[in-house]
């Protein structure tokens, strides 16, 4: 059995499997654009990027929400599990619209990690500026490290 023949156009005269996805995947790329979002899976909810860091005072979780309003973001903190989530709204097109190219997700999105235990769920915060959310969790007082003097007798 042999390779398929070059369709890269290459001038090795062999098979290049990765130009050929490449190609299939511009082809497919307009069709796909072309049709409703629950189509490929848009329906779906989705997990946005995100970070966890942890400081000495707590944990800080960064999440990337891009164009998602305020009033479209929900908080959550049960037990020592923390859920982020909301929905990405496409906007309404007015007049005469034809969309090109989407890369764009939307719909309802979630986010959830696990913590520490000893976190001080009364004083998290949330702020949310230039698309990113940062929620801040800071850890009770016995579960921050402390340094011990050491004396002599």
């Amino acid at each position: 059995m042999t390779a398929p023949a070059n369709r890269s156009g290459g001038e090795s005269g062999r098979w290049d499997p990765v130009a050929e996805l490449t190609d299939i995947a511009r082809r497919i790329s307009p069709l796909r654009d072309s049709m409703p979002a629950a189509a490929f899976g848009g329906g779906q909810t989705w997990r946005p990027l995100a970070e966890v860091s942890e400081t000495e005072d707590g944990y800080v979780v960064e999440v990337e929400v891009p164009g998602v309003a305020r009033e479209d973001l929900d908080i959550t903190l049960s037990a020592n599990e923390l859920e982020i989530s909301g929905e990405f709204v496409e906007k309404k097109k007015v007049g005469w619209l034809r969309t090109r190219s989407r890369t764009r997700r939307t719909g309802s999105f979630e986010f959830r990690t696990l913590l520490a235990r000893d976190v001080d769920a009364d004083k998290i915060t949330a702020a949310l500026a230039d698309g990113v959310l940062t929620v801040t969790i800071p850890k009770t007082a016995s579960a921050r490290s402390q340094r011990i003097e050491v004396t002599t007798d």
